[in-house]
């Protein structure tokens, strides 16, 4: 009995090892479009959640050269999947893919994984962001 004690003590501490969760912020649109602050360094996002008729959109805001760019938390390749991505020592990560490239070439990605660009315009350490651009990138694939 202890031996199938310590084989699911074993098993559980991987599962929630592998079961890391994305810290999302959750924002709400006023009339229109959502404001958010973001004013981390270059290569740093953070993650936000929202809600728009009914559908759950996860999306990250990050800094690049300056300027804050948006990006759906989904890879273009793999979207179904919804893993989305994970940043780590200035390294972009597809949850699903497993593919790995720096983050000052997130534009480009690798191949077809790269996350789906957002349009959105920023002001000083404001983001606005558009409902319909956010629901536009989200039907593109």
């Amino acid at each position: 009995m202890s031996l199938f004690r310590g084989i699911i003590l074993f098993l559980l501490s991987i599962l929630i090892s592998c079961a890391e969760e994305q810290a999302f912020q959750h924002v709400s649109p006023v009339d229109d479009e959502m404001v958010i602050s973001h004013d981390k360094p270059d290569g740093i996002p953070d993650f936000y959640r929202t809600e728009i008729n009914g559908k759950r959109i996860d999306f990250f805001v990050v800094r690049l050269n300056g300027g804050a760019r948006v990006f759906l938390n989904r890879c273009r390749k793999c979207f179904n999947s919804g893993l989305g991505f994970r940043f780590e020592d200035g390294l972009i990560r597809c949850r699903a893919c497993n593919v790995t490239y720096p983050v000052k070439e997130i534009s480009r990605g690798m191949g077809s994984c790269y996350p789906i660009p957002v349009k959105s315009r920023s002001e000083g350490r404001y983001i606005h962001i558009k409902k319909e651009d956010l629901m536009q990138a989200y039907s593109l694939p």
